[in-house]
């Protein structure tokens, strides 16, 4: 089986830019908004234009204040957080990432 990642659009234009384009597909198909921001600003209206969850990436600068405020907002919208780790250690180690999630519940992966 192939593995297939959806992108995680940006701003809420993008968003329903990719809805549209699935429309016509037979399909369920969830779209993860990009959650990388150090304020909480613009992660609501990626939520209303229709992310089903949040997306931390390491090549957005997944650094503790953008992992708490990702957590934070998804915690409001009761939606998903997923975070592809920083393994290259840019925006802290593993602790502080691990601190950063508060005890809240959040789906890690790299591949």
């Amino acid at each position: 089986m192939e593995h297939v990642q959806l992108l995680a659009p940006p701003a809420p234009l993008q968003m329903r830019l990719m809805l549209q384009a699935t429309d016509d597909l037979p399909l369920n198909i969830g779209f993860t908004g990009k959650g990388n921001s150090a304020k909480q600003d613009g992660l609501p209206e990626i939520i209303k234009a229709g992310a089903m969850g949040l997306k931390l990436h390491e090549d957005w600068g997944s650094t503790p204040a953008a992992i708490d405020n990702c957590l934070t907002v998804a915690e409001q919208y009761d939606i998903p957080v997923n975070i592809h780790t920083d393994t290259l250690n840019e925006s802290g180690c593993v602790e502080h990432t691990i601190a950063a999630f508060k005890q809240r519940t959040i789906h890690t992966y790299h591949r």
